[in-house]
């Protein structure tokens, strides 16, 4: 097997906390930690700091204590509807304060939790609710008609913000189990259908944990995050006595970020890569930041040219970029600082944490050589039992210490490789098993998807990593005769999968190439590439000043060489992060505020000049005369 070695002390050294922080940073007791429940290690933090902040949003501010009194509500609520059930409790909140509530609440109520997203499609929720089984959900007034209509009239929903009796704001006094089944996660699927991650207590504990030391972070540290939350990017934070700061950025937009840096004091970023750049993208060149002291990477792969540019508007931070799984939570973190020389293409996924280890194999699940390329097997007591209801897949996954210890043995499908000094470097899936935008992706569930559709005879989805900083899916299309656009065609697919898995273009081909064995030859497909894809608007070229400027605007950040005033956003290949950068570009260009949410209905560059034209004449009534 491979040596592995702890972070270097180079690495453990430079997170220093003391400029940042008037409290002095206490390493966590993982040991001390697991003979408790996530519930009692809150219940200990809101008795030591009752009025400290614990969560703020735009709308919700919480002190400990009352977060605590709230997520009480929700857990006495739970087991008045379902005593002795030991089945799901399912969240759906726009709110993100009121997940948090409704997290600690399922935590404190001993059941386990699976959380719907308000941003996905009615067919997929309404999936997730069936194969996990979940029999209450709980929602905030923002996501009722939305969980309504994705669950087809559930009977047993609530209103985690009209759980407001005081009767039920005490602890629970009961047994906890301290390593129960706490969470379930879903994520793609090989065959076309989700699965389902079970996550314990011991598990997410452990991770936490290792948050907590790896960043040292103490009481006085101030975490925003910007995607619905996971386990341990709100419980480390809150086990820690620290404050969070949960942003919705479809609601917000960029700006969110630097108003809570500047006006809140943030002192940790949680985020993905794509996230950041896009936000710093909307920068101006001379603008940089103090704080945060820590800028947490998550989710992707994260190329050298992206570290030059986070570094540069953000000198005094230390980046520390963390590889996991759901299956197995982190197990790899590399820091690094302004002055850290990176001379690869990404960043490294870098040393081992606490309790963790990574083996590298061969096919025939043996041992590779010193730096020879091998599937990362993650060896450890803290993984997860496995996959809700299949065995087979659970079996094929998860395997037994051959050595014969308690450790067991996770295969997570990455290939790697291990530097002299320990440093792990991945090298991508050895399946069909992609990142986008942080979340990963499973291009059989794509094409599964895609063919189930009526107006798809063929199809075969590929990953776009033309530009590094924006991987996309580029899916080939054989249409059924006659030919639905591209419009009709992503708006069918959209109902069905959330909105990081559709493909940024659809090419439609004749037929697909395919190889002498009978397989679809993916290496030839590149070159059935057109240069416009087939939607609805004839190509109209921009003819006023507005339009230009707003064409400009949209080619830069799409990559393209030409777009059509009436061409429509979604079918040029656009993204909602790339539609954030647009909608702060155009803001800064024209000097208006208009909200996100009439920039977004504005499909085209023709009905976004008519948008911001109609603004200037409102803010400026003499400008346009």
């Amino acid at each position: 097997m491979n040596a592995h070695r702890p972070l270097p002390a180079w690495q453990q050294g430079i997170l220093d906390t003391s400029r940042h922080s008037n409290t002095e940073w206490v390493k966590a007791d993982k040991q001390a930690m697991m003979r408790q429940s996530i519930a009692q290690l809150f219940e200990a933090q809101v008795a030591r700091n009752p009025d400290s902040l614990a969560v703020m949003t735009d709308s919700i501010q919480l002190t400990y204590a009352e977060l605590n009194r709230a997520a009480n509500r929700v857990a006495h609520s739970i087991l008045a509807e379902q005593q002795e059930s030991i089945s799901p409790i399912a969240l759906c909140c726009s709110q993100r304060a009121l997940l948090v509530v409704g997290m600690l609440g399922v935590l404190k109520s001993g059941r386990c939790l699976v959380i719907l997203d308000h941003d996905s499609q009615a067919e997929r929720n309404a999936y997730i609710l069936s194969d996990s089984k979940a029999k209450l959900l709980y929602t905030d007034l923002d996501s009722l008609d939305f969980a309504l209509h994705s669950t087809d009239g559930y009977p047993y929903q609530f209103r985690i913000d009209q759980l407001d009796s005081p009767a039920t704001d005490d602890n629970l006094n009961g047994p906890s189990a301290v390593n129960a089944n706490i969470r379930l996660v879903y994520t793609s699927g090989s065959t076309g259908k989700s699965k389902g991650v079970v996550q314990t207590e011991r598990h997410v504990i452990h991770a936490t944990v290792n948050l907590h030391n790896t960043i040292r972070l103490t009481s006085d540290d101030r975490l925003l995050y910007h995607a619905a939350p996971g386990f341990t990017g709100v419980l480390a934070p809150l086990l820690g006595g620290a404050s969070i700061f949960p942003v919705n950025l479809k609601r917000e937009g960029f700006s969110v970020i630097a108003e809570r840096i500047r006006h809140e004091g943030v002192t940790i970023l949680h985020t993905v890569p794509t996230v950041l750049r896009h936000f710093v993208s909307t920068l101006g060149s001379d603008e940089t930041f103090l704080l945060p002291r820590v800028i947490i990477l998550i989710g992707e792969p994260v190329p050298r040219t992206d570290f030059e540019l986070f570094r540069r508007y953000f000198p005094a931070a230390t980046f520390v970029n963390f590889l996991g799984s759901k299956e197995s939570l982190d197990y790899r973190v590399f820091v690094c600082t302004r002055e850290t020389q990176i001379t690869d293409d990404f960043l490294p996924a870098g040393y081992p944490l606490d309790d963790t280890e990574v083996l590298l194999v061969d096919p025939a699940g043996q041992p590779v050589g010193e730096q020879e390329i091998g599937e990362i097997v993650v060896k450890g007591y803290y993984l997860s039992p496995g996959y809700l209801g299949r065995p087979e897949l659970t079996a094929q996954k998860f395997k037994a210490d051959p050595s014969g210890s308690d450790k067991r043995l996770y295969f997570t499908g990455d290939l790697g490789k291990l530097l002299p000094d320990g440093c792990l470097v991945t090298l991508g899936r050895n399946d069909f098993q992609v990142k986008i935008r942080g979340y990963q992706v499973n291009i059989h569930e794509v094409e599964t998807t895609l063919t189930q559709v009526d107006a798809v005879a063929e199809c075969a989805v590929m990953l776009n990593n033309e530009r590094l900083e924006n991987l996309s899916l580029d899916a080939y299309v054989v249409p059924r005769q006659p030919a639905v656009t591209v419009t009709a065609l992503r708006a069918l697919l959209a109902s069905k999968l959330p909105d990081y898995m559709l493909p940024s273009r659809f090419i439609y081909v004749d037929k697909l190439p395919y190889s002498s064995l009978g397989k679809v030859d993916r290496s030839a497909l590149k070159s059935l590439l057109t240069p416009r894809p087939f939607i609805d608007a004839p190509f109209a070229q921009a003819s006023t000043p507005f339009e230009k400027t707003i064409a400009a605007i949209w080619t830069g950040i799409l990559g393209l060489d030409a777009i059509g005033i009436h061409d429509p956003f979604l079918e040029l290949g656009g993204n909602s992060l790339q539609a954030m950068r647009i909608a702060a570009r155009v803001q800064d260009e024209f000097g208006v505020e208009i909200p996100l949410a009439e920039l977004f209905a504005a499909a085209t560059v023709a009905e976004m000049a008519l948008v911001i034209t109609q603004k200037l004449v409102q803010v400026f009534p003499d400008v346009l005369r």
